[in-house]
């Protein structure tokens, strides 16, 4: 980048992807990856797997990706999954084919000087007055429409209020076509237009102690935040319930007889001795055991001797605790 210099008439711009991971086409990428495979020539020399068995397993995972949502099992139909360590990897190499593409087919006059692109991050140095013809042309190359690139520029960037204008009306065409409606447009310009109050600067300005974050309880919050700022500790909210908590319920919870590797406890029914056990295997199955036992014994033998206290192995018929 040191190297790089921005002659009179070019300039800096930036693309970015609307939502990558969840509008990547699955079938195309991997249409798209197979095709590099059966290329590699030094794939053999890394993997046994054949080419026909890497694509079978891979399209297993992208196509299987499945989530709960209050009891309901939903599965994903479109795009890549977020928070997969696969997804990545799928978006760049789709990616990576469609700036390929772009490039080669970019028209002569608002082809690219410098294309650099972090997954769905681009700087571009292009000349001016050709970075909308340029969004035109990187969103006619995704063969399904799912892939949108928006331009991205400030108002330092821009020094003429005619070009800034320019600017905020391409942006609204690019962001219609992504599906923003009119009225995310009046809001944003109404704060932008509104006046920002000024600030007046304390004399002696407290130096803050630090920050702590504590979760938000209705009532109780509000009076911690005001005596932390008395002492000029800065307060940060966490909220206790997220979207992140009620929607991404990958595995449903396991009842506690089910689990495995557990500490549990037998209370006595006369005074206050337990016994407490230990079990790698579900817990349901040791307190079967457990049961099976104090019927053979009947009253005599190991498990008494074990447990040295006979009105616990009463409690081997009833629900025993675990913690």
């Amino acid at each position: 980048m040191a190297s790089i210099i921005v002659e009179e008439g070019e300039m800096f711009v930036s693309h970015d992807v609307v939502s990558l991971f969840t509008n990547t086409p699955v079938p195309e990428t991997l249409n798209i990856i197979k095709d590099r495979l059966l290329a590699d020539t030094d794939l053999k020399n890394r993997t046994k797997l054949q080419v026909e068995d890497i694509m079978e397993l891979l399209t297993f995972i992208v196509t299987t990706t499945y989530f709960s949502f209050r009891g309901n099992i939903y599965q994903q139909r479109f795009g890549t999954a977020m928070g997969s360590p696969v997804s990545p990897v799928l978006a760049n190499l789709f990616m990576e084919w469609l700036e390929q593409q772009a490039m080669a087919t970019a028209p002569v006059n608002c082809r690219p000087k410098l294309w650099k692109r972090y997954v769905d991050d681009i700087m571009e140095i292009i000349r001016q007055g050709t970075q909308h013809e340029l969004t035109d042309h990187l969103n006619s190359i995704d063969p399904t429409g799912s892939i949108k690139f928006t331009q991205t520029r400030s108002k330092t960037v821009v020094t003429e209020e005619t070009d800034r204008q320019q600017e905020v009306k391409h942006i609204k065409q690019a962001l219609s076509l992504c599906g923003y409606p009119d009225w995310t447009f009046k809001r944003v310009q109404h704060q932008s237009n509104k006046p920002k109050p000024k600030k007046e600067k304390k004399k002696e300005e407290q130096k803050s102690k630090g920050m702590i974050i504590i979760p938000y309880v209705k009532g109780i919050t509000e009076t911690l935040e005001r005596i932390f700022r008395k002492h000029a500790i800065a307060t940060a909210v966490k909220p206790k319930t997220t979207l992140r908590n009620l929607l991404v319920h990958p595995k449903d919870r396991l009842e506690d007889s089910s689990k495995t590797d557990c500490v549990y406890k037998i209370p006595c029914k006369s005074c206050d001795k337990v016994y407490i056990g230990e079990t790698g295997r579900t817990f349901n199955t040791r307190l079967e055991e457990h049961k099976k036992e104090a019927q053979n014994s009947k009253g005599i033998g190991t498990l008494e001797q074990l447990f040295a206290h006979p009105d616990i192995l009463e409690h081997l018929f009833e629900e025993a605790e675990q913690f």
